[in-house]
């Protein structure tokens, strides 16, 4: 008897010390899921305390009342910024991830397919790039996805038809590219049927969106039974769905121009350089003439002075140089204003895809009519190969829309570069010609352009980079 006693004190001890331990992990991951958030200006992590040994009273935390192990984190609209820990794969027992609207960026750790236990997984509305990591598929209890209005790129992995417990696939409005996979597919078929993986192995997947990406090829039989709503704007090929325009399909997955399309761009560039050459010759003409104007002048003549020559009365007459988009045009090329890529008190920043293929970033403001119209043709005069070039505005009463257009620097922010573990990329020499360039940009805003352009905030998250890593 006293040996038995003393047997199931030991597994008692054991169990105690194993549970311990196992909290101590969830401790230490939820610390480093803070440490990578750099900025929360609701508080929402504020009672996160490295010296608490107990997580379960921590804001968005859930535990367990069997053996106090963390089951759910959940910080939906907590106006958090920063990026995904890899340490969050460590929460062994998490059954449940919300961390929709926030503004998380980076991609989605590998770490992730770690939690096994994990039932729902929500990292919608956020800034999460890169592709959807093949180990997603280990979480064979997960019912619930959803990623949609991210800026996930890359094929959906084929591992997704692992999860066969998963009702709910949200994917929408991403940059997600190749086919659907599906096992009942030619390209998907192995000699071995035990192998085959792919959505049609998912018997009990009811709710799918994959609308808003640049999938191709055929939609799979096996989900005919879907909503053509949430397979549209896609590139899909003979099918009865909305696709997106045929120059958008080919800019994102590299197929190849049509020749009448590859003549209509070298005659348009043509044009281009011709109307270039023509302004170039005619500027240079009247600078002359100035010049020679001023050296005949009387030497008492007093020049006038950038203050004496401003306009003070401006109307909308002014800004028929600056081309004007619809709030249509714009909703499509945003997806319905889904995808936004920034924010502030004042503006909303959308990105989007112009019918033509050209990619922008579209400022939504709220401002009074005098100081919006004064603000449209600031933004227009500026010109200069470091400020982001305006391609246009919107403006309407019904509903009240007062959006700035401009073109999109495919790279990413500065501070993505800096601190989204990329900074690799950006090397010693890189860096220097990158300081230089902002200076440059910085002097033509405050001297050389008159009267000058006040900057009121510059920050690594306001420069865009393009493809050859010039900043705007």
């Amino acid at each position: 008897m006293s040996t038995a006693r003393l047997l199931g004190i030991s597994i008692l001890c054991l169990l105690l010390v194993r549970n311990s331990e196992s909290v101590s992990d969830d401790v230490s991951a939820l610390l480093a899921f803070k440490r990578a958030i750099y900025d929360d200006p609701l508080s929402k992590l504020s009672d996160w305390n490295s010296r608490d040994k107990d997580p379960c009273t921590w804001s968005g935390v859930g535990c367990s009342a069997f053996n106090r192990q963390v089951v759910t984190l959940e910080l939906s609209n907590s106006s958090l910024q920063g990026f995904l820990a890899p340490e969050i794969g460590s929460l062994k027992s998490l059954q449940k991830l919300v961390l929709d609207h926030n503004t998380f960026m980076g991609s989605i750790p590998k770490d992730i397919g770690k939690l096994k236990n994990l039932m729902e997984l929500n990292l919608s509305t956020n800034q999460l790039a890169g592709p959807i990591p093949s180990e997603i598929g280990d979480m064979t209890k997960i019912t619930k996805i959803d990623l949609h209005a991210n800026r996930l790129d890359g094929a959906i992995p084929p591992e997704v038809g692992k999860l066969g417990n998963l009702l709910e696939l949200r994917l929408s409005n991403n940059r997600l590219t190749g086919i659907i996979p599906a096992s009942n597919d030619s390209n998907m078929e192995s000699a071995n049927s035990n192998d085959q993986i792919g959505l049609c192995q998912l018997s009990q997947l009811t709710d799918i969106d994959l609308s808003y990406n640049f999938l191709v090829g055929d939609i799979p039989t096996c989900l005919n039974q879907i909503q053509r709503s949430s397979l549209a704007w896609n590139c899909f090929q003979n099918n009865d769905t909305s696709n997106r325009p045929l120059q958008q399909c080919m800019n994102e997955n590299g197929l190849p121009e049509p020749l009448w399309l590859l003549i209509l761009e070298v005659i348009a560039a043509v044009s281009f350089l011709c109307l270039l050459t023509l302004c170039t010759i005619t500027g240079l003409r009247r600078c002359r003439a100035r010049s020679s104007e001023s050296r005949n002048s009387s030497p008492w003549t007093r020049a006038v002075s950038w203050k004496e020559n401003t306009v003070i009365s401006i109307d909308d007459d002014l800004l028929v140089n600056v081309p004007k988009i619809s709030r249509q045009e714009l909703s499509e090329a945003c997806e319905d204003f889904s995808n936004i890529i920034g924010s502030s008190q004042e503006t909303v920043v959308y990105k989007g895809t112009l019918k033509d293929g050209r990619e922008i970033a579209v400022v939504s403001l709220s401002v009074s009519v005098p100081y919006w119209n004064d603000y449209v043709i600031e933004m227009a005069r500026l010109s200069h190969e470091n400020v982001a070039k305006m391609v246009g505005y919107c403006k309407e009463s019904e509903p009240f829309s007062r959006m700035l257009v401009f073109q999109y620097p495919p790279n990413g922010t500065l501070y993505e570069h800096l601190h989204d573990g990329e900074g690799w990329q950006l090397s010693w020499p890189r860096r220097m010609k990158l300081a230089l360039a902002i200076a440059r940009a910085l002097r033509y805003l405050h001297t050389e352009l008159q009267p000058p352009f006040a900057v009121a905030a510059l920050t690594s998250s306001s420069i865009y980079l393009t493809e050859d890593y010039s900043p705007k």
